[in-house]
């Protein structure tokens, strides 16, 4: 059993006041052109919105069954039920997940995880003709390598497609980590990823190509464990909004710090985890938030287990 709850400055993480200078050879331009009586081209366009930043709670149950014949080949079996219920009304949520994991070791120095997944969701955005149902699949291959003592790759590659009444999304990503041992409690990560989307539906955001970069610090004691990350995603649109002339690129900055309890004592099994985020937008697009701070703190205990 799970709980996670904090502060978001936006429970749907979009602009919550947005102004759109439509400009010169865009859709929405060209379309108020002609229709000059209704609508000024010129004109900045203002909305506001409601308020939607809140304490963020979620609350989850997961049923896990591992398999373990005492072969190469090991299987784990997991059942996830969520609720989202933040602070401020309308922005609820929940739904559940299916997903199998299995792993195959050959040698010392190879690994290979299967993974799949399946899942339903409904979410409120504040408003009830926002509301979002919607069902995904996903699946992923990695291969784990130790090159030597202390210095292992990570390589994975993952398909997910999302459907619902706002969205079609299917996305290609493939992610790459290298991490060595530099002391018996201090890992250093590099990792990279590149990420292939493409979408359809009535939703604004074209397909788009990312490219993800970043670096990260582990350091893992006898009771507390930390792990401080940064990262730089740079994104190139492949289609263009409706208020911008051309397709538009976005960067985002990420800086991240993840304090939480080790292993032990073993007999208590329970797992809390504080993070804090802040993200850096650099876009042209008026819905996405320039900045944003986030402060989670996570909980969960394992409260029956067979061995």
């Amino acid at each position: 059993m799970g709980a996670a709850t904090g502060y978001r400055p936006s429970l749907v993480d979009r602009q919550r006041d947005v102004a759109i200078r439509l400009q010169p050879g865009s859709r929405l331009y060209g379309l108020c052109t002609r229709l000059v009586s209704l609508c000024n081209p010129d004109r900045l366009l203002v909305s506001h919105g409601k308020p939607d930043s809140g304490i963020d709670l979620w609350l989850n149950l997961t049923i896990r069954h591992l398999y373990r014949a005492g072969g190469d080949w090991g299987l784990d079996l997991e059942t996830t039920l969520f609720r989202r219920r933040p602070a401020r009304p309308g922005f609820a949520g929940d739904g559940g997940i299916l997903r199998a994991l299995a792993a195959y070791r050959y040698g010392a120095w190879r690994q290979v995880r299967i993974e799949a997944e399946t899942g339903h969701s409904r979410f409120q955005q504040g408003r009830a003709d926002l509301a979002i149902s919607q069902r995904h699949l996903r699946g992923e291959i990695g291969l784990s390598l130790v090159h030597a003592a202390g210095l292992q790759s990570d390589i994975s590659a993952s398909h997910l497609a999302v459907r619902s009444q706002w969205l079609d999304l299917v996305r290609r990503r493939y992610d790459y980590r290298l991490g060595k041992n530099l002391h018996r409690t201090l890992t250093l990560s590099f990792v990279g990823a590149r990420e292939i989307s493409r979408q359809k539906g009535p939703g604004l955001m074209p397909g788009s190509r990312a490219r993800e970069v970043g670096i990260a610090l582990h350091w893992r004691g006898d009771h507390l464990a930390a792990h401080l990350h940064h990262g730089h995603r740079r994104e190139a649109f492949r289609g263009q909004l409706p208020f911008l002339a051309a397709p538009h690129r976005a960067g985002t900055r990420t800086t991240g710090l993840d304090v939480m309890t080790g292993d032990s004592p073993r007999w208590l099994n329970l797992k809390v985890v504080l993070s804090f985020e802040y993200r850096k937008i650099s876009s042209p697009d008026p819905y996405r938030l320039p900045s944003s701070k986030t402060l989670m703190l996570r909980m969960s205990r394992e409260i029956f287990a067979s061995r």
